[in-house]
């Protein structure tokens, strides 16, 4: 007979791997069925000499001929008209992409990277991605100070 500590302990687990699988898939994880097209594993680079400038980087499986960076210093969520600043396109390649979270076959994909440039220091930043039409979720940063 399970005790009330090991119960709690089951379900703690449970729970733990319910939301874990519930995050992936909010942030776009590809499990077979979703958008080719959707960022995933997106990635906020800051240069470690505070030029102002950030680079961010995601991958898609599906190839984007449009795609680009909408950011402000005010939280839009997704409404894209709402946002001050555009940048992109700037570099993009096929990649080979291999799940870490069940066993597949591997599958080519593609990577962009966009940089942001004259950006102020303590500041927020919020932005979204767009490829071909599909919009990420809104992400954010914060530049630190010059000094």
């Amino acid at each position: 007979m399970l005790k009330p500590k090991h119960i709690f302990l089951t379900l703690l687990i449970i729970s733990s791997v319910v939301l874990s699988f519930s995050y992936l898939l909010t942030q776009g994880y590809d499990f077979g069925n979703g958008n080719c097209l959707r960022p995933v594993n997106t990635q906020v680079i800051f240069s470690g000499n505070h030029t102002g400038k950030v680079i961010i980087t995601w991958r898609t499986i599906s190839f984007c001929d449009n795609y680009y960076i909408l950011y402000d210093t005010v939280s839009h969520g997704r409404d894209l008209s709402k946002y001050s600043f555009k940048a992109g396109p700037a570099q993009s390649g096929k990649i080979v992409m291999k799940s870490t979270y069940h066993k597949r076959d591997t599958k080519n994909g593609y990577y962009y990277r966009v940089e942001l440039r004259d950006l102020n220091p303590e500041t927020n930043y919020y932005f979204v991605i767009e490829n071909d039409g599909e919009v990420s979720f809104e992400y954010s940063f914060s530049m630190s100070s010059d000094t």
